[in-house]
């Protein structure tokens, strides 16, 4: 009632013909045929802004109207409808120069690179006890149900990629042991092919809500899960690198943290289990292509 309450005042005052509802937006068509947008107002997205003004950084759709109690006003703005491949491409290209005008070093205590290696490090550890305890639960069986056979047929890639994430973390670890400064930059926090439009005038990114500044990590492991089965992400880390190039010990926390599985949990459902087994599985092969060319440089150099 109260959100209805706030809607109606500024509703009051640009009086609308027709009030779509979208996810969290509303959008407004008004008598001439104009459409705006109304977004609940959130400091995150002020501060986001600022940031990139001071900067001169004009890929964030403007607020034309800040002076409503609750919400934001902006402009409507058509999304031009590239095919998803190239929108990738383009989105990796803006928040890569998004990242690299907004970069600087800040000093941290050395304390907080330890509770990051232990947070994941329990994670990877979680993972593969889980995994492990699993196989130990089904190998000896006499006959295996479809979701079993799978994961016996797969465990190995599955304690593999623990491992290879494990490796990472620790090659992240000992990269970062003795430094006292982070590179850290505005991080969009919410990365997806849907939080960003293409319009005639510029290339924005939207829904700043729960931006922040941090690592640029954060931003490619949240681009890459949302997206990792949608577009060909080979390219698009590529096209993100070319705009703004990771240090050694970023790219070994990316690899770290992307190729982690995440838990299966079994039920008595065997057709939404496998289906679930198998998604992971879909996952790491893809994690694998995209990694391993970074790898087959390494060996190149080596020989």
């Amino acid at each position: 009632m109260m959100q209805n309450n706030r809607l109606s005042h500024v509703t009051n005052i640009y009086k609308p013909e027709k009030i779509t509802i979208k996810g969290n937006v509303y959008i407004l068509t008004l008598r001439d045929g104009k459409k705006i947008v109304l977004k609940e107002k959130n400091n995150n997205v002020i501060k986001a802004y600022n940031y990139l003004e001071n900067r001169n950084i004009d890929c964030f759709v403007p607020i034309i109207d800040n002076n409503r109690e609750t919400f934001y006003v902006y402009p409507y703005l058509v999304d031009n409808n590239t095919l998803k491949e190239q929108k990738a491409l383009d989105m990796a290209k803006t928040v890569g120069l998004m990242h690299a005008k907004t970069s600087f070093f800040k000093d941290v205590d050395k304390s907080k690179y330890d509770d990051i290696y232990d947070s994941i490090l329990n994670n990877i550890n979680y993972i593969k006890e889980y995994y492990s305890s699993l196989y130990d639960s089904i190998i000896f069986k006499e006959y295996y149900n479809p979701f079993e056979n799978l994961f016996i047929d797969y465990y190995s890639k599955i304690n593999n990629a623990c491992e290879f994430s494990l490796n990472e973390l620790e090659k992240w670890h000992d990269l970062i042991f003795d430094k006292g400064k982070q590179r850290v930059t505005l991080v969009h926090n919410n990365l997806r092919l849907s939080h960003f439009i293409e319009n005639d005038n510029n290339n924005y990114l939207i829904s700043f809500d729960k931006s922040k500044i941090d690592s640029p990590i954060i931003d490619l492991v949240t681009f890459y899960k949302n997206e990792y089965d949608n577009i060909n992400f080979v390219e698009v880390f590529e096209k993100y690198l070319y705009s703004f190039n990771l240090n050694s010990d970023e790219l070994d926390l990316f690899f770290s943290l992307i190729s982690l599985p995440w838990k299966v949990s079994v039920t008595n459902n065997h057709y939404i289990d496998t289906s679930k087994l198998y998604e992971l599985i879909h996952y790491l092969n893809k994690t694998e292509e995209l990694i391993r060319p970074y790898y087959s440089n390494d060996e190149k150099e080596e020989e």
